[in-house]
């Protein structure tokens, strides 16, 4: 019996032992959890589940937003159901889907006349004939023309328009379809029949919208490899779908619809990308006392020609707490050294000088090295005076 007792008595205390170390790991947890002065800098995007919290306000409900507005006045609202344990100074940047849908707008057709040529000085002397020829010669001629025949574009209007075109002494009428997007004209492409072909399209259209954009960004890849970060493009493709409005009748295509659709394309780096009705966007939010607002904190961290802009400024600090600042590379707060006043006018000083555009009610988060705390930071806001205060 004895011998029983012992095995009892010694599980026993392995148990206790073992599980005595999670118990303190439990309660740090919940320490952290239920504590609201808790500051954290968090980089989430969104969940269907998140989107899901806005179910009794009603929006969102295909797991994006409407506009940046409304993504402004909601998103508050999910991170107060979805992160309760985020407190005051916490910051978050926020990825979320905006719903933006690119459609042509106004679609028009125009023919150069023989006065706008003119106009716009592509009247070109015919030696042979000796006569005068009028016609486009370059994609800025095409351009040119554009601007001039229509002159108040809104965006996502798209323009086909029909001009004479001469490649050294051949001339033929042409037919380019002009879109402006990003306060600029494109030249459209429109894919061949090989091109739609090359794309796995049996005919010379689709039937899925994102299907076209994804095939057409391959496509773009291959015909235009040289793109830049930031470069944008356009493309007209051939749109088809079922018009339910209509009866079918022995023939199925009465029934198809056939249209123009425009896709944009914006080059990362490294490939084409497709803007697709709803595209990442992203917000940065603030608890401030609580409450989540929309944030335009800068996280900026102090380098090397930070300090030594700071050391070489007789304004900055005291003579010998520069001189410390130059041999050292970071902020001695010992005695004789630099106060936190000095650190807060000196880094203000900083983000004036790297700054100097920023606007009143801009707010930087400033992380900077000191001795012998190591890395501190602080959070500064522009005042109406144009100086930089500690975000209270």
């Amino acid at each position: 019996m004895k011998k029983y007792i012992i095995y009892f008595y010694t599980l026993m205390m392995i148990t206790f032992i073992s599980c005595d170390p999670l118990d303190e790991t439990y309660e740090e947890l919940d320490e952290l959890i239920d504590d609201p002065t808790a500051a954290q800098v968090l980089e989430i995007t969104l969940t269907d589940d998140e989107y899901d919290l806005l179910e009794e306000e009603g929006v969102a409900k295909y797991g994006n937003f409407e506009s940046e507005d409304e993504a402004k006045t909601y998103i508050p609202l999910i991170l107060e159901r979805a992160y309760p344990q985020l407190g005051n100074g916490s910051s978050v940047l926020v990825t979320y889907d905006l719903y933006n849908p690119i459609r042509i707008n106004n679609a028009v057709e125009l023919s150069l006349t023989e006065a706008e040529y003119d106009s716009i000085g592509e009247n070109h002397p015919d030696k042979l004939l000796g006569t005068d020829s009028t016609y486009l010669t370059s994609e800025s001629d095409i351009f040119k023309a554009v601007e001039y025949v229509y002159t108040a574009p809104e965006n996502e209007d798209v323009v086909t328009l029909t001009y004479d075109y001469r490649n050294e002494s051949v001339s033929e009428e042409r037919e380019s379809k002009l879109v402006y997007y990003a306060s600029q004209w494109l030249l459209a492409y429109e894919p061949t029949t090989e091109d739609y072909n090359f794309m796995g399209q049996t005919y010379p259209n689709f039937d899925s919208r994102s299907l076209a954009r994804e095939r057409i960004a391959f496509l773009f890849d291959r015909l235009f490899p040289f793109g830049e970060e930031g470069d944008i493009r356009a493309s007209i493709f051939t749109y088809t779908y079922e018009d339910d409005n209509d009866t079918p009748d022995d023939d199925e295509d009465d029934f198809r619809v056939f249209e123009d659709f425009l896709a944009i394309f914006i080059h990362n780096g490294e490939t084409w990308v497709p803007q697709q009705d709803a595209m990442p966007q992203s917000l940065q939010f603030g608890n401030e006392d609580g409450v989540w607002v929309p944030d335009n904190t800068i996280r900026y961290t102090l380098s090397a020609p930070d300090y030594t802009f700071v050391a070489n400024n007789p304004d900055l600090g005291t003579e010998a707490s520069r001189g410390n600042l130059s041999s050292f590379g970071n902020f001695s707060t010992l005695s004789g050294y630099w106060t936190s006043e000095d650190i807060i006018e000196a880094i203000g000083a900083i983000l004036k000088n790297n700054f100097p555009n920023s606007e009143v009610g801009q707010k930087y988060l400033v992380t900077y090295n000191t001795y012998p705390a190591g890395f501190l930071s602080v959070h500064l806001i522009l005042n109406d005076e144009g100086n930089y205060v500690v975000v209270e």
